[in-house]
């Protein structure tokens, strides 16, 4: 008996090509992946840098998507032309396809190496692909395995390898009188230059190109916790300093403006003499609330978290008359504190 021919071993399933307004695809019940709105904004930067690279995939049997439910949802906003491949499966073999399809896909191991160096080749002026892809890296161990710039380095440091480089990682934080949500930490292998850059761009005001990114990965968080619509109104702790550029206060500003809604300075400004903030919390004087709050959940945003006893103490002022909802983007693990 002759061996079996590789057309008789995988049976060609697709009967047909064609596109189609978005509207006229059926999602499949028995589809189980949510797309939550971190990706969203990924498939929908893909959609606009890229263009369509892949079909999705609908079953003439049943008539339901096998495949690219997430795209086609996309593609409703505007009902856009949508390039699908028909396959015919049985009611079983669609069960089976879509219980297996992106599972096996996921099952794949990635190489750092070669992902590095495809990475490295990757240009793209997108938010959401940007966080993607620091995300994808930091699973895969890229940012703790990346070799240290060399000493004295931080100059070159530029402001989206800055952005890349910090650990995108949200994380909730607990403190002595409540918790407050962070996005990322400091890359222990680059803080150094990190931290010398970030400083020297807060003092230059020379933040413009990720102040976008920054502000778009805040709004994205908040669609996931909470969705913007519950936000009513963005505020930040007192400003230490009072200049033409004030990165906290920049961002909160672009935050706002991204849920629309009414950016208010709450507090009263508190300059400081020492270069540093107080360390331990005994040293933070209260802060003084100096305007009306809206009503509604706030956002009480900050742009660099040291120990997070600013936001600690502005949080537990503010909720006094609001509730509100405190987040640093950058958070470093507190320090030591006495009791």
């Amino acid at each position: 008996m002759s061996a079996p021919t590789n057309s008789a071993l995988f049976e060609n399933k697709i009967v047909g090509y064609g596109v189609k307004k978005a509207s006229e695809f059926k999602f499949n019940p028995l589809n189980y992946r949510r797309h939550p709105q971190k990706q969203r904004a990924a498939i929908q930067a893909s959609l606009r840098t890229l263009g369509w690279i892949d079909a999705v995939k609908e079953n003439i049997i049943t008539g339901n998507l096998i495949d690219g439910h997430d795209r086609v949802a996309e593609a409703l906003a505007t009902d856009a032309d949508v390039p699908y491949l028909q396959v015919e499966l049985s009611i079983a073999q669609e069960a089976l396809a879509i219980a297996t399809y992106h599972a096996i896909a996921e099952g794949a191991q990635v190489d750092p190496d070669k992902l590095e160096a495809l990475l490295a080749q990757v240009e793209t002026d997108e938010p959401a692909l940007l966080e993607l892809l620091a995300d994808f890296s930091a699973e895969h161990g890229l940012f703790e395995d990346h070799p240290a710039p060399a000493e004295g380095a931080g100059a070159g440091v530029g402001a989206v390898s800055f952005f890349d480089r910090v650990i995108h990682r949200p994380k909730l934080n607990k403190k002595r009188t409540g918790r407050f949500l962070s996005l990322c930490a400091w890359n222990s292998r680059t803080k150094q230059d990190d931290v010398k850059f970030l400083h020297a761009a807060k003092a230059g005001g020379d933040y413009a190109l990720f102040l976008a990114p920054l502000a778009n990965e805040v709004v994205t968080a908040i669609d996931e916790l909470c969705g913007r619509a519950a936000i009513a109104w963005v505020t930040t702790p007192p400003r230490s300093h009072v200049s033409d550029h004030h990165l906290a206060t920049d961002a909160a500003i672009a935050i706002a403006g991204l849920l629309g809604v009414p950016f208010v300075r709450v507090f009263a400004d508190t300059p400081r003499t020492s270069k540093s903030h107080p360390v331990n919390h005994k040293d933070h004087k209260a802060p003084t609330i100096a305007a009306a709050l809206p009503a509604g959940l706030g956002l009480l945003f900050d742009d660099v978290a040291t120990t997070g006893t600013t936001l600690e103490y502005c949080a537990a002022a503010l909720k006094r008359e609001r509730p509100v909802l405190p987040l640093a983007w950058l958070y470093e693990d507190a320090l030591p504190e006495e009791s």
